[in-house]
């Protein structure tokens, strides 16, 4: 994929302020996402850890979905 790095870069530093911002609730023992991150697929107040599960992030199907979108959308792509 073209330019893959360079989004590989941004998708990374996006996933380590969505990190940075999270709220984590102690009585309940869950992280909390507090902002909405569309690139990530994350919605304001999505628990993406708790005691028994925690979230996947799999950076190159986000990847790879984005670029199928945009030759969707662009048919001159």
């Amino acid at each position: 994929m073209r330019g893959s790095n360079r989004i590989r870069q941004t998708m990374s530093d996006l996933f380590r302020q969505m990190w940075n911002d999270t709220y984590y609730d102690r009585q309940k023992g869950e992280v909390v996402a507090t902002k909405e991150y569309f690139a990530l697929g994350i919605e304001q107040g999505e628990v993406l850890k708790d005691s028994r599960n925690c979230r996947q992030f799999d950076l190159n199907e986000t990847m790879r979905k984005w670029y199928q979108a945009k030759q969707k959308k662009d048919p001159l792509a």
